[in-house]
């Protein structure tokens, strides 16, 4: 919501063109934690809070998030997609952003890349699209 709220004043304040258009958005949730995905794939308004949350991914294990109305609302603006992960895909990715990109990723990060990837193998997401995906957590917050 943060970017699309930042675009939309960037806009206004004259920094972009009235006509630039919004991002496609897309949610990546963890698999055992995916109220925005069910709730966006059900055609609901607003997310019922997930029932016992299971995902090592912390920073994705959000039962009821905040916003959950305006994200939906965001999403089907923008012809927006979610994707709900499975742990161990999650894990492989995060080794692969890290081995790829030498950054430490957090299985937030593999988590978002997965969905790129099973979003674009779906077709959803077009092979050729300028694509950012964003890497919200640090790996070692994930080891003892």
């Amino acid at each position: 919501m943060g970017i699309w709220k930042a675009i939309e004043e960037l806009r206004a304040d004259g920094w972009l063109p009235i006509e630039a258009r919004q991002p496609q958005y897309v949610v990546a949730q963890a698999a055992g934690c995916a109220p925005i995905h069910r709730a966006f794939t059900g055609g609901a308004d607003k997310a019922d809070a997930w029932v016992d949350p299971v995902t090592y991914a912390s920073g994705l294990r959000v039962p009821g998030p905040f916003g959950d109305r305006v994200l939906l609302r965001i999403l089907r603006a923008t012809n927006g997609c979610t994707a709900a992960i499975a742990e161990d895909t999650m894990r492989d990715a995060t080794a692969r952003l890290s081995h790829a990109t030498g950054i430490d990723a957090a299985p937030e990060g593999g988590c978002a890349l997965a969905a790129l990837e099973q979003l674009v193998a779906e077709g959803r997401i077009a092979r050729t699209a300028d694509v950012v995906v964003f890497n919200t957590g640090v790996g070692a917050s994930y080891r003892p």
